[in-house]
């Protein structure tokens, strides 16, 4: 039966990843970012930053806690405003189920993302500048030859 469906060339393979490919260095850099800031609830390691990262699973078949689940996403926010991650972020994390809500109840989804950082983004937070100050540094690491 299958034969005689057609392929439809407009079909698009999913995006189940953040396409960032980050290197051990950069790695370590948004390893400490997410314990500085606090992105999560517990201390993260390089390890369960290249499998949120680089693989988009989940850390030892767990998904990691927000912190806060505004600034976890007006932190994903900035990396893709950067353009250190896909402008899908949203979805990966939503679908992949990659990190749950602050309360531990259920995983972020893509609307829990999007209300969190819209709420971020219609005060004014003091995190913000600590949250920019480790994208940057993420970037120049990132896009560092050396």
């Amino acid at each position: 039966m299958k034969e005689f469906m057609f392929e439809n060339p407009r079909t698009k393979p999913r995006l189940i990843n953040l396409e960032c490919y980050l290197s051990d260095r950069t790695l370590q850099v948004v390893t400490d970012a997410a314990n500085d800031i606090p992105l999560f609830k517990r201390v993260v390691s390089r390890s369960d930053m290249d499998c949120l990262f680089n693989r988009c699973v989940q850390t030892n078949g767990e998904p990691l806690v927000a912190n806060s689940n505004e600034v976890l996403a007006y932190f994903f926010s900035r990396l893709n405003y950067h353009g250190l991650i896909s402008n899908k972020y949203q979805t990966v994390l939503g679908e992949a189920r990659l990190v749950m809500r602050s309360t531990g109840t259920k995983a972020l989804s893509q609307t829990d993302i999007s209300s969190a950082l819209r709420n971020f983004e219609s005060s004014d937070k003091p995190i913000t500048s600590r949250v920019e100050r480790w994208v940057v540094l993420i970037k120049s690491t990132t896009f560092d030859p050396s």
